[in-house]
């Protein structure tokens, strides 16, 4: 430790840094600053330590988020299943990401989205199941109802190595480039696509 501490001179000012804040920190007579301290550095390790095994929680639409960072990156494919938050599609923040999937379509990804909601919401949004069609992005419908629960879950698959997975609240994220994990969900999206049809399958039956 003390050696990778002296050949690493970034990392050993930053802990040393760490070190005389965390120990001015417990100095002060207010608690709530002393506590804050403690759960600060707890946070560092774990976040860390969750890296170091493959993953990282991060918050939805922030600096280090699917589209935010990833998708600019990403060069073969990207298989995505949307099942949380219809609405996110028309806000400001839905339409950036969007441009940045036709982006990757441009620089020859192929990018498959399958649309999980149920039939009702998937009426209510036919113009943006048509408009991701007509930018290049394969569309599929496999409405909520008609798969397994197991299976209808939010996430995006990155050049089949790289797995963000956003949780049901739709606040926080997962990334994994864990291999078992990123191969797991693969499987999962493969065998989704044998629940799912093309769009222009089920347009009309959208429509009525």
């Amino acid at each position: 430790m003390s050696q990778e501490l002296h050949r690493n001179q970034w990392l050993s000012e930053q802990i040393q840094h760490i070190i005389d804040d965390y120990l001015s920190v417990r100095g002060v007579w207010f608690d709530l600053f002393k506590l804050r301290a403690d759960e600060a550095v707890t946070e560092c390790r774990k976040v860390l330590h969750g890296m170091s095994e493959g993953y990282l929680v991060i918050q939805s639409g922030g600096p280090y988020s699917s589209g935010a960072y990833t998708i600019p990156k990403t060069r073969k494919s990207a298989k995505a299943v949307a099942a949380i938050d219809d609405l996110y599609w028309r806000t400001p923040e839905g339409e950036t990401y969007v441009r940045e999937n036709v982006d990757a379509v441009q620089r020859g990804v192929k990018f498959v989205r399958v649309f999980t909601y149920p039939t009702a919401t998937l009426r209510r949004m036919v113009d943006i199941l048509q408009k991701h069609q007509s930018l290049g992005i394969e569309v599929y419908i496999a409405p909520a109802e008609m798969v397994p629960r197991e299976l209808n879950e939010d996430y995006i698959i990155l050049d089949d190595r790289l797995l963000f997975r956003t949780e049901q609240t739709g606040q926080l994220q997962r990334i994994s480039i864990d291999k078992t994990e990123v191969e797991q969900a693969i499987k999962r999206f493969d065998t989704l696509l044998r629940h799912a049809k093309k769009l222009d399958d089920v347009i009309e039956s959208l429509k009525g």
